[in-house]
């Protein structure tokens, strides 16, 4: 890097390997219990002084660039708890290779990511945990992406975390539809099947198998579950199709990726990764293609 560019904090997306949903609480929200694993796929976040603030997004014109994306909401946050940070705005570059509405908490580890980098822009004011606590206001996701760990378990609506050792790195197909899933249609649809009854689970429903999860690709195959593919799979058959493509195709674990709308598959070589992706292009039908996205899980020795 030349001297005087502005440094570039990578915003990686996420997938659930066990995503448990309960019934809407009081305040609206739901309780959540979940497993998030990092990928290495990633947008970029680079900040530079200027005027008034500002947000600049390349690589995806669906994404808004103004007071709409939560990165501006950023900002404002930090400035409203650093008193340094009040009348020295910051321009906010973002380029975009998380798909939107995808289910890969690209707008949250960007939240994240602007978060982080404001943090260090101003000599670290504020202390890992005091970070994790104003992500939470910004999103459910977003203390795991400040948490440092490429893996962890998350309950209450997601966002009390515990970081986890994650496993040997995978390869990992994402499917991306031609359409995408907002997180409150999915929640609705939850609900709408659900009905009005209180879903009564034992108690260790709720919470993923600690051990399983330390045990390894094998522990996590067997866990693996997503609350989300039986509605959004009911209005999406398509969806359903393609994880049984990449099971047939040789996945070892293979969900939808959080509420949607993509999928994610899990490969044991990036040679079964790449021929999947051959396959499904050559077997899915025109008019819901599929573009895939070869990545892989985030190194263990890694952080968000």
């Amino acid at each position: 890097m030349n001297r005087g560019q502005p440094a570039i904090h990578y915003a990686p997306a996420k997938v659930n390997l066990w995503l448990s949903v309960g019934q809407r609480r009081a305040d609206g929200y739901h309780s959540v219990d979940t497993v998030f694993l990092a990928l290495g796929l990633a947008d970029e976040i680079s900040l530079s002084p200027a005027n008034q603030p500002g947000l600049q997004v390349d690589g995806d014109a669906s994404v808004p660039a103004g007071e709409d994306n939560l990165c501006w909401r950023v900002q404002e946050l930090f400035a409203e708890n650093v008193p340094a940070a009040r009348g020295r705005p910051q321009r906010i570059h973002l380029r975009k290779r998380i798909p939107a509405g995808a289910g890969l908490g690209g707008g949250s580890a960007d939240a994240a990511a602007v978060l982080s980098a404001l943090n260090e822009a101003f000599g670290t004011p504020l202390s890992p945990a005091r970070l994790r606590k104003l992500g939470a206001e910004l999103g459910s996701d977003v203390p795991f992406f400040l948490s440092g760990s490429p893996m962890a378990i998350g309950s209450d609506r997601g966002q009390d975390v515990v970081a986890l050792p994650a496993p040997p790195v995978r390869p990992v197909l994402i499917l991306v539809p031609n359409f995408g899933i907002s997180t409150a249609q999915a929640y609705g649809w939850l609900d709408q099947d659900r009905g009005p009854e209180p879903i009564l689970r034992a108690s260790s429903d709720w919470a993923p198998d600690e051990r399983a999860v330390l045990s390894g690709w094998e522990g996590i195959k067997a866990l693996a579950a997503n609350d989300f593919e039986a509605p959004v799979f009911r209005r999406f058959p398509v969806l359903e199709a393609g994880k049984s493509g990449l099971l047939e195709a040789g996945a070892t674990v293979a969900l939808l990726c959080g509420s949607g709308s993509c999928l994610f598959g899990v490969f044991e070589s990036s040679d079964d990764r790449d021929r999947a992706a051959l396959v499904m292009a050559a077997e899915t039908p025109t008019e819901s293609t599929f573009r895939p996205i070869a990545t892989h899980t985030m190194e263990p020795s890694q952080g968000c």
